[in-house]
């Protein structure tokens, strides 16, 4: 599928890599999907019970044409569940009930994004890089992690909005649904949970220089202070004078933190949220009213963030999409 886009009219703030995007002028984007589906829901407006798999390679660019390169690999897997109706069991005995029932929904999805090379090798990615940051992925909002706010949630790990998106993204998720109304409205029960990941490599620009020059900032910045000036500066919350609850900021920060890897894929670099609402499926207009919670891991267990622990309103018309 072909597609051009612009970036026109910075503002005099504007970082170096918003001006080198406009200074691009007009791109052009060619990609091409492949996929496999396999669905056995029952109802794929209000779901009991079946899998939903689906997995998808799209191929950017390369002997496409274009100006962004990149091969993007998602699976994604949900599988329903009811384990009682309304009648429990038989203890009331009603087939009306029997449309009442409780389900369970398992959702897991994996996207990967590897940068690949022009076919005819002339487009200088220094200037124009193959993968750009409207090709990234971001995390928080609805469709992603409930509770925390898209792209630049205060809690996120720096190189997951400040290398300009990331490449690779893990989601999962549980939600229990109680039928009020089985067709129209459910009441709903869940626990979000997301990681980014960044290729390093494929880094230029000012997204390169802020990872070549981590260490050395870090230095800097404590240049001069006492141990214990280091310490409070580096592990607690200058917001509400709190420990943060990732422990040292230059650690949760770290790059090198934010590279898919055995160490890196790992709870503690793991956010979630859970909490509860209702589901109104409307066909035209199925709204999703939500309370969410942000939650991190620690000491075995899922805690609430210290500073940050107030359920938050959430908003969405339809489903997931990732």
């Amino acid at each position: 599928s072909p597609s051009w886009s612009v970036a026109s009219r910075p503002s005099a703030l504007a970082s170096n890599e918003v001006i080198r995007r406009t200074n691009l002028g007009w791109q052009f984007k060619s990609s091409l999907t492949n996929g496999l589906l396999y669905d056995s829901r029952d109802n794929v407006y209000n779901t009991t019970q079946g899998l939903s798999m689906d997995l998808s390679v799209e191929t950017v660019g390369q002997i496409l044409g274009g100006q962004d390169h990149y091969n993007q690999y998602t699976a994604k897997f949900a599988y329903y569940y009811w384990p009682f109706d309304y009648t429990f069991g038989g203890l009331f005995r009603s087939n009306a009930l029997k449309r009442w029932r409780v389900v369970i929904e398992a959702r897991v999805s994996g996207t990967f994004t590897h940068e690949t090379a022009p076919y005819n090798g002339s487009q200088n990615k220094d200037i124009n890089p193959y993968i750009e940051p409207g090709d990234k992925l971001y995390i928080g909002g609805y469709e992603t992690l409930r509770g925390y706010d898209y792209a630049r949630d205060s809690n996120f790990p720096q190189p997951w909005w400040q290398l300009g998106g990331a490449n690779h993204m893990l989601l999962g998720g549980l939600e229990l649904r109680l039928p009020i109304e089985p067709s129209v409205l459910w009441w709903s029960f869940f626990l979000d949970a997301g990681s980014m990941f960044v290729n390093l490599g494929e880094l230029t620009g000012d997204y390169k220089d802020y990872v070549d020059d981590y260490d050395d900032n870090v230095r800097a910045q404590f240049e001069g202070s006492s141990a214990l000036d280091v310490y409070l500066a580096d592990r607690i919350n200058p917001v509400n004078q709190k420990p943060n609850f990732y422990g040292s900021r230059s650690g949760w920060n770290d790059p090198r933190r934010a590279v898919l890897s055995q160490r890196n894929l790992a709870l503690d670099r793991t956010l979630f949220s859970w909490g509860f609402g209702i589901r109104i499926q409307i066909p035209v207009l199925p709204l999703r009213l939500f309370l969410a919670q942000k939650l991190h891991y620690a000491d075995g267990k899922l805690k609430p963030i210290a500073g940050d622990d107030k359920f938050q309103f959430v908003f969405g018309i339809g489903d997931f999409r990732y």
